[in-house]
């Protein structure tokens, strides 16, 4: 029995709809973002901050996407929103192209590096009808040496894009480019980690609507100069709460 318009087209990886779309990549990008909470990723020029928020919820054991952090280096880290069987293979791959890549050139591999092998690799697993996109997006953010703050966001399908401001999770598509415009040209011009954190805050509170006391909040900062990703306390994050 026919089940509607796209049966057939959803089934094989390397089958195309009329429409020209690939359903089982889209799948896998609609399950990498399919949780109850979002992750929420701004620069300015000389530093970067991550908000993840996880939605208080009673049922630890809860099947689904969820978030994960990987520190990839003193200066970077990956930021994984997706089902954990298929980051825990995101994060082999990273950790073997990195050691490869140290191996060869005896230096760190640069995050623009990573994310052009990320998007390749992705690519690659449309390609073939025996294999099956990861549903996995990555973040990769940090300070590079040479060009500062940077945000590079690698999707299933293979599309590798670099961001002042990104989201990932159930709000990001609230993200238009309309609004991402304004916010970029507002960050383009700040130094200070505090307005950046306004700047987050207003995001979350009139954007994705969410009501922060009731959720768990963490909040990580790089500043260049600095060393890693640095995880704020609870009182920090209650004072930027309540300031905000």
């Amino acid at each position: 029995m026919k089940r509607g318009g796209s049966a057939g087209y959803d089934r094989h990886i390397t089958v195309f709809s009329p429409e020209g779309r690939l359903y089982q990549v889209e799948y896998a990008k609609k399950a990498s973002k399919n949780m109850k909470s979002s992750s929420l990723v701004l620069k300015n020029k000389n530093s970067i901050l991550a908000l993840i928020m996880k939605k208080n919820n009673k049922n630890k054991k809860r099947l689904g996407a969820d978030f994960k952090i990987f520190p990839l280096t003193d200066f970077s880290s990956c930021i994984f929103a997706g089902f954990l069987g298929d980051i825990d293979m995101k994060i082999h791959e990273i950790t073997k192209e990195s050691v490869r890549f140290f191996q060869r050139y005896n230096q760190l591999i640069p995050m623009d590096s990573l994310a052009n092998h990320l998007s390749d690799s992705n690519q690659i697993f449309t390609q073939y009808a025996y294999t099956r996109p990861l549903a996995v997006c990555t973040l990769i953010i940090g300070i590079d040496e040479e060009t500062g703050p940077q945000i590079y966001k690698c999707e299933p399908s293979g599309k590798c894009s670099s961001h002042f401001i990104c989201a990932l999770g159930e709000k990001e598509s609230l993200l238009d480019p309309k609004m991402t415009y304004k916010i970029t040209q507002k960050l383009k011009n700040s130094f200070s980690i505090g307005s950046s954190i306004d700047t987050a805050m207003s995001i979350i509170k009139n954007l994705f609507c969410y009501d922060i006391r009731s959720m768990s909040v963490e909040i990580l900062t790089s500043v260049q100069g600095e060393s890693s990703l640095r995880k704020l306390t609870k009182k920090e994050i209650d004072y930027f709460i309540e300031n905000s």
